[in-house]
């Protein structure tokens, strides 16, 4: 869930632009929209601490998810696929109308590559969840945050400003 949202929280901020600004407009009379006052509040409770906790965070979400997919792509190889045919695999897996026409030898190696992926998930969660906590947030807050965040325009860009600029 940490994943996700840590995901969630990077493309909301890196895609601000896209952001629809419902949240942001008012109604013809000038007044807010409704929720709009709640989420104005809300926003107004994440401190510039906890918004520097969360981006510290996030920072170390994204080094362990980059470790965990080269985790992933070196489970992936070590027995013995190709990461391309895996995903062909794993999507006919999911998606009834997909036929992968894959051999009893790859579906063993999928099966054995889906166990070693678990672990690395789960692995990579945890040390997430250490993260969060060692940036001084409890998993609750940091999801209220992102969610908030997710939702605030201006949260949004004070984040990206503290983000360090990419060269």
């Amino acid at each position: 869930m940490a994943l996700a949202l840590m995901v969630g929280c990077q493309n909301s901020t890196k895609n601000q632009d896209n952001q629809d600004n419902q949240s942001t407009e008012s109604s013809p009379q000038g007044q807010p929209m409704p929720g709009q006052e709640q989420l104005m509040q809300q926003a107004e409770d994440v401190t510039d601490e906890e918004l520097n906790q969360f981006m510290a965070a996030i920072e170390h979400m994204q080094i362990i998810n980059q470790s965990a997919q080269q985790e992933m792509i070196g489970a992936v190889k070590q027995e013995g696929m190709e990461v391309q045919r895996f995903s062909e695999i794993m999507q006919s897996q999911q998606d009834p109308n997909q036929n992968a026409n894959a051999t009893s030898q790859e579906m063993e190696q999928y099966a054995a590559v889906n166990q070693s992926l678990e672990k690395i998930q789960i692995s990579a969660q945890q040390e997430m969840e250490e993260k969060i906590v060692e940036a001084g947030l409890t998993l609750d807050r940091y999801q209220e945050i992102g969610a908030i965040v997710q939702n605030s325009p201006e949260l949004q860009q004070k984040l990206q400003s503290m983000q360090p600029s990419a060269e």
